[in-house]
């Protein structure tokens, strides 16, 4: 089997050149390509990097199954950042501890997760900056910048800047069974090497289409999501 020796955002770059118009995510009566996909998460990679995201900084992604989700991830691994998903379904204590463990700088949510954030905010030690899909930022939250206010003005080309396939891409956090949860250090290789063999074993082609039913937060989830784009 070969393996492509490309950071994880390539494949997608590749796959929006070769089938732009392709559907890549239906939710909700939403449909959105393949090219609006890579040019989305382009927009979101330059309003990451005007807030202040560089490589190898974390960027917890606390949001339900929704574009948004799999535009977040693909938005980082073109800055050479770290993806750290958390579980849509935590509590307070819960994301505080993971935020504060992986030091993200930078927390991706949703406005139906808000009111967990909002407990948690003022434990979150090494947080700069929040961006909440959602019509308009709560009350007396300075830093809050709204999804949509990120991707304003912004170029809907590539980010500059070279990402080594031996980067690390995501932190998902382990269940903890045996004592606290860890995070579990994955490169753009080990994903590409894992949707690769995961096309492969499926025989997916671009035929198929696929109901997500895992949280995307989980490892399986990512899975199913890199496998859809590849194939």
């Amino acid at each position: 089997m070969i393996y492509p020796e490309v950071p994880l955002h390539e494949i997608l770059r590749d796959r929006a050149r070769s089938l732009p118009g392709r559907v890549a995510i239906v939710y909700e009566g939403r449909n959105l390509t393949l090219a609006g996909l890579d040019a989305e998460s382009n927009r979101l990679a330059h309003g990451l990097r005007a807030l202040g995201l560089e490589p190898g900084d974390r960027l917890g992604l606390f949001m339900p199954n929704c574009p948004e989700f799999e535009i977040g991830f693909y938005a980082a691994s073109k800055l050479g950042a770290v993806v750290c998903p958390l579980n849509p379904s935590y509590r307070e204590r819960e994301i505080t501890y993971q935020l504060n463990d992986a030091g993200a700088a930078i927390l991706f949510t949703h406005w139906k997760l808000w009111p967990v954030v909002e407990s948690a905010r003022p434990h979150l030690k090494d947080l700069r900056r929040i961006i909440l899909v959602g019509e308009e930022a709560p009350p007396c939250a300075a830093d809050v910048t709204l999804y949509r206010d990120a991707l304003s003005n912004q170029s809907a080309d590539p980010p500059s800047g070279h990402v080594d396939p031996n980067r690390l891409v995501a932190l998902p956090y382990s269940s903890g069974t045996t004592g606290m949860p860890k995070g579990v250090m994955l490169t753009h290789r080990n994903l590409v090497c894992n949707h690769t063999q995961y096309v492969f074993a499926m025989q997916m082609s671009a035929n198929d289409s696929y109901i997500v039913y895992m949280p995307l937060s989980h490892i399986y989830g990512v899975a199913l999501m890199g496998a859809a784009i590849m194939s």
